[in-house]
């Protein structure tokens, strides 16, 4: 049961994160850009945190492993979500907004298969 509350707490932030980013980097805030990215870097910086946040809060044990491991794993989602959301769905009007919340999903979802891995591996042993 506090895992299910820590879960959609940490759903409800990212969402929140998510929302102040888009209204502060579509009023053109220069605190968000970084030259000319249109504020892509700082979607990109927030999944890094995201990550690690959600992946060390959601962890049973080991926290510091699991925040590691989210950062590394936030690295590797946005890579591959932004080369595909940029190289094949092309200039769409809320490309941030879909790559930011198409890595959050991604990121989520590895969590629990990599969890579910290095659970049944430790059982293993």
């Amino acid at each position: 049961m506090n895992r299910k509350i820590i879960f959609f707490s940490s759903i409800l932030f990212f969402i929140v994160i998510i929302t102040f980013l888009q209204r502060r980097i579509s009023i053109y805030d220069m605190k968000f850009y970084y030259g000319k990215d249109g504020g892509i870097i700082a979607r990109i910086l927030s999944v890094w945190v995201m990550s690690g946040i959600f992946y060390s809060i959601m962890a049973q044990n080991k926290p510091f492993l699991y925040l590691i491991l989210g950062l590394l794993i936030g690295v590797i989602t946005t890579l591959i979500t932004y080369i595909f959301t940029s190289f094949i769905l092309g200039n769409l009007v809320y490309l941030d907004l879909i790559f930011q919340l198409a890595s959050c999903f991604i990121f989520i979802k590895l969590f629990f298969s990599v969890e579910k891995y290095l659970n049944q591996k430790s059982t293993l042993n």
